[in-house]
């Protein structure tokens, strides 16, 4: 009976391991959004209405204040609190959603005013492989 007890912790405990250690990864398709401010030189769609329409108005589905960090999902497929690591952007947490956020795909956030807009300009459309670092409990 000893040796089964031993047998069994040593398998549990080695399958823990295995599974605490396997990346869960996903492809998406990943774009970029930014705040706008009143009173840029340039928009992307031409005016800060558009841009407001285009973009949301700089609170997250989840009522928080947008900043960089923050990525919009489809709910269904990465639920609020969600934290990835996105390749080239770091470590985010789902805290939006997007009317074309559907599937697999992301948006993430870029900043405030024209310095955001040239870097979600910049980001534009990418394939990437995320890894998901931890799933709401």
């Amino acid at each position: 009976m000893v040796i089964f007890v031993v047998l069994f912790t040593v398998f549990t405990f080695s399958l823990v391991v295995y599974l605490e250690n396997q990346e869960e990864t996903m492809m998406v398709l990943a774009t970029a959004y930014y705040a706008p401010l009143p009173n840029q030189s340039h928009y992307a769609t031409g005016s800060y209405s558009g841009d407001i329409r285009l973009n949301g108005t700089g609170i997250t589905k989840s009522g928080k204040v947008v900043e960089v960090g923050h990525i919009a999902a489809d709910w269904s497929v990465l639920p609020q609190g969600t934290i990835v690591y996105v390749p080239g952007y770091g470590r985010g947490v789902v805290e939006d959603i997007g009317s074309a956020i559907i599937g697999n795909r992301i948006d993430v956030f870029m900043g405030y005013g024209e310095e955001g807009l040239d870097k979600a300009l910049q980001w534009g459309r990418r394939m990437l492989e995320i890894k998901i670092v931890r799933r709401p409990s």
